[in-house]
């Protein structure tokens, strides 16, 4: 195998086990058993450990002593602090956003208008991930790639689908109903809504999620 065939053979590795902790299947604190993943893949431990480093990297999965690589789980304070920087930063998007031609906002539309359609079918994962390609998509139309960076590092840390389970519907239908107030703000160029409904809709979500807090010791 030539150097450039493992390089593409580490990303495709990378990419596919990151997809599946971003998506939920891969939940926070789940072992990822090396032998199990290298029959998979069908490749050499050394390969497997080159995109798990990447991950560990991300931060998404950490090594433990004696426990092996995990699916990291994010502590009280990290979500809490990860919630004040999207805060800071995410607004700044959607306000750049509103400045967009209307033609380059088409799938931001379309994402919402699928996000409406998972609500309807009560149909939580795929909202979440729907969820997640929102926000990305409000970032990347921006047109800045610093702040789109700072918005995928963000937005990977709130890993897993752990707090899906405790959404009620009315929870589902109140962020999708945030994601359509922005995008109509957006569409109309109208910066300061846009801004005021993203900083809204981030500080909803940092309630939510630690109200739900599985164990509020850390939170001290």
């Amino acid at each position: 195998m030539s150097v450039y065939q493992k390089v593409l053979l580490v990303e495709k590795i990378y990419s596919e086990i990151k997809k599946r902790i971003v998506s939920g299947k891969y939940l926070p604190g789940r072992h990822l058993v090396e032998a199990e993943l290298t029959e998979e893949f069908n490749v050499s431990r050394v390969t497997l450990r080159e995109a798990l480093r990447r991950l560990v990297a991300d931060e998404l999965v950490v090594l433990i002593p004696n426990s092996g690589i995990r699916v990291k789980e994010l502590s009280y304070k990290e979500i809490a602090d990860i919630y004040a920087v999207r805060e800071a930063v995410e607004p700044l998007a959607a306000k750049l956003a509103s400045q967009i031609p209307k033609d380059r906002l088409k799938n931001l539309k379309m994402i919402c208008s699928r996000g409406a359609t998972a609500v309807l079918r009560k149909d939580r994962m795929e909202h979440r991930s729907l969820n997640h390609m929102f926000h990305l998509e409000l970032a990347m139309v921006t047109g800045n790639e610093t702040l789109y960076k700072i918005i995928e590092r963000l937005s990977m840390q709130i890993i897993g689908n752990q707090f899906v389970a405790l959404m009620s519907d009315l929870d589902l239908e109140t962020s999708q109903q945030s994601h359509e107030e922005i995008t109509a703000a957006v569409m109309a160029g109208d910066g300061e809504k846009a801004e005021t409904a993203m900083r809204n809709h981030i500080r909803t979500g940092r309630k939510f999620i630690l109200l739900n807090w599985p164990n509020q010791d850390d939170a001290l």
